[in-house]
């Protein structure tokens, strides 16, 4: 079977090496000029920082199939995380524990049954106390009353702590379920006698990784195609691809593994509208560190733009700040990374770049719609594009190979 991939990111290069190891003849269409995606590393005179936060979890399954041929490329850590709540006076730093935190006392009647579709409605299962901080700080990323409730993992706001209370909120998240689905732990509360969990990333950035893939797929006969702005029209119920020639791919199978609006608009009569989040990465090196780990911080506030940093190293120690792109001022984005660098005491850094970046990660109710029922073309495969975590999609494109 023929089977041709567009998309070189992370997802399509997976699924390229499983259709391989199956035995299926590969091609892999990219719009670029290398593989990578989002994963693409940022270069500032020879000097390599991570796009955004990306790690890889050691217990997903394509990277345990995978990791004999990836190890030398990966680096194994435990994974370190903290949160910082800034919606009061007092600023709560958490451990093990990467969403707000706040310093009330727990009382169950306050907390209402989850029925959401949206961001908002789930928000407002929270105390008014709560929900007021968390509806005017997730508005960050776009209209909350019409983005899908499946966000606000990536949002980081799942759950929340109670800070007070923890041992009560342990009994309640026992036999109560929407406790449960509300509220969170820090991971060693839960999990006391769990080691922690175990991430990777590479030694010398994604790039490195993915020259790695790269070679890898070559060898075992995938034929990969680069600057290639794939197309499909859709006529008479059947759904054509065409390369950036305008010559027809012919394939027994096609799977889009990139953003699928041009397969949803050019197919269904009801069209996509995705979700504009206006974002900045903020990139720099940190010449005094005592931890030797990666680590990330979240960071909730209503009036700082930064609501994560990743700490890691590459030849030296590194971080990338994920920020609002609220317009600010360089020396307000300067002002805000010292306020945060300054409540992790870090005090010797360097900015090396500010970049503006555009996503569409958080998607409406109308457009997770839309994905989810979509009626795939018997040649294309049904990717399941509404799915937000990257190692689910692998997992389920991979399960129908």
């Amino acid at each position: 079977m023929k089977i041709s991939i567009i998309g070189g990111g992370i997802t399509g290069c997976i699924v390229a090496l499983v259709a391989l190891r199956k035995g299926y003849t590969v091609s892999l269409y990219e719009k670029d000029e290398r593989l990578g995606g989002i994963m693409k590393d940022i270069w500032i005179n020879n000097d390599c920082f991570f796009n955004n936060c990306h790690y890889l979890e050691n217990d997903n399954a394509w990277l345990k199939n995978f990791k004999p041929i990836l190890s030398e490329s990966l680096y194994d850590f435990n994974h370190i995380y903290s949160s910082i709540t800034d919606f009061s006076e007092n600023v709560i730093i958490q451990n093990n524990f990467a969403q707000p935190v706040f310093n009330i006392k727990f009382n169950k009647n306050e907390f209402n049954n989850i029925r959401a579709k949206s961001v908002l409605n789930r928000i407002r299962s929270y105390p008014f106390s709560i929900s007021n901080k968390l509806q005017k700080w997730s508005s960050n990323f776009g209209p909350i009353d019409k983005l899908h409730i499946a966000g606000i993992n990536s949002m980081q706001i799942g759950r929340i702590m109670i800070k007070k209370d923890n041992d009560i909120v342990f009994k309640h998240k026992k036999i109560d379920k929407n406790i449960d689905d509300l509220l969170g732990l820090p991971y060693d509360k839960l999990y006391p006698k769990h080691p922690k969990i175990l991430s990777s990333i590479p030694h010398f950035g994604y790039d490195a990784f993915f020259s790695n893939i790269y070679s890898i797929l070559i060898k075992n006969g995938c034929k990969l195609f680069f600057s290639e702005n794939i197309n499909c029209k859709y006529k008479n119920k059947n759904l054509s691809f065409f390369n950036s020639s305008k010559e027809e791919i012919l394939a027994d199978k096609f799977i889009w593994t990139g953003n699928p609006t041009k397969i949803i608009n050019s197919t269904n009569t009801k069209k996509l509208s995705p979700n504009l989040t206006k974002m900045l990465t903020i990139v720099g090196s940190i010449s005094k560190y005592n931890n030797k780990h990666p680590i990330y911080h979240q960071i909730f506030s209503l009036k700082n733009s930064i609501f994560r940093v990743f700490i890691y190293k590459i030849k030296s120690i590194k971080f990338t700040i994920e920020a609002f792109d609220k317009q600010l001022s360089e020396k307000q984005i300067y002002e805000d990374i010292k306020y945060i660098f300054e409540l992790l005491s870090i005090n010797q850094y360097k900015i090396s770049g500010i970049y503006k970046q555009n996503r569409y990660n958080y998607l409406t109710i109308n457009d997770y719609n839309l994905l989810k029922d979509f009626k795939t073309d018997k040649k294309l495969m049904n990717n399941h594009w509404h799915l937000y975590s990257r190692d689910d999609k692998i997992e389920y494109i991979t399960s129908q190979l």
